[in-house]
């Protein structure tokens, strides 16, 4: 795993850690799926349609078990709700993230997503022109995943879970093939790990200009497994 934030100095650090327990339901059985072991894992690796952050942010994927799915962040003031859905076989599956106490849940079921939040601040340069940097790193056990997602290695639930506590898709491209990579890593057998899993580093990116904050960017940085 590599440092975090990758190969930058660290002025500041604060950690968040939110736990809970986690579980899958879907409006559809979930063995409408194929089971992990059932699956050809060389067929597997989701890819990309389409992304969009207008009225609304939407993600568009060829998941992993081929169906297109559709993924959509609907932000409120203080709420986040992500839906994941395969319009072929109509299976959906929902989170929602409660902005004011970093809670992520599974609508569904109404139980907690656990998840660990860690930050660093890094100043700007200003004599570079370059951008105040705040990095933020997400981890996602595989023993949370697994319970999140019923523990059926595909792509999308796992994409949903994370866009819940980041709510971004531009640049989700990065998120996606590091989502492969990771179910690559694990031959598409989710292990009840609860000590390694996929991390997630999100840079948010700002500009000033006489002491005023003129320009703001949040991105993914860095997806992988620890």
């Amino acid at each position: 795993m590599s440092d975090f934030p990758r190969n930058i100095p660290l002025s500041r650090r604060s950690i968040l850690s939110l736990i809970g327990v986690a579980s899958c339901s879907f409006v559809i059985p979930i063995n409408a799926y194929a089971e992990a072991d059932d699956v050809d894992a060389s067929s597997q690796g989701c890819t990309v349609l389409q992304a969009s952050e207008n009225s609304k942010k939407t993600l568009s994927i060829i998941d992993s078990n081929g169906e297109i799915a559709i993924i959509t962040i609907i932000d409120a003031q203080e709420k986040r709700t992500v839906l994941l859905v395969y319009p072929d076989s109509g299976e959906m599956l929902s989170f929602e993230l409660d902005k004011t106490t970093s809670t992520l849940t599974i609508l569904e079921t109404g139980e907690a997503v656990s998840y660990s939040l860690e930050t660093e601040d890094l100043p700007a340069l200003t004599r570079l022109n370059e951008p105040a940097r705040t990095y933020e790193r997400f981890n996602f056990s595989w023993q949370s995943i697994k319970n999140a997602t019923g523990g059926i290695a595909v792509a999308g639930p796992i994409i949903s879970v994370i866009l819940a506590a980041v709510g971004v898709v531009s640049g989700s491209s990065l998120l996606v093939n590091g989502v492969n990579a990771a179910l690559a890593a694990v031959n598409y057998v989710i292990p009840d790990d609860p000590n390694h899993g996929i991390y997630v580093i999100m840079v948010m990116k700002r500009w000033y200009e006489n002491g005023k904050l003129v320009k703001a960017e949040y991105d993914f940085d860095e997806v992988g497994t620890y």
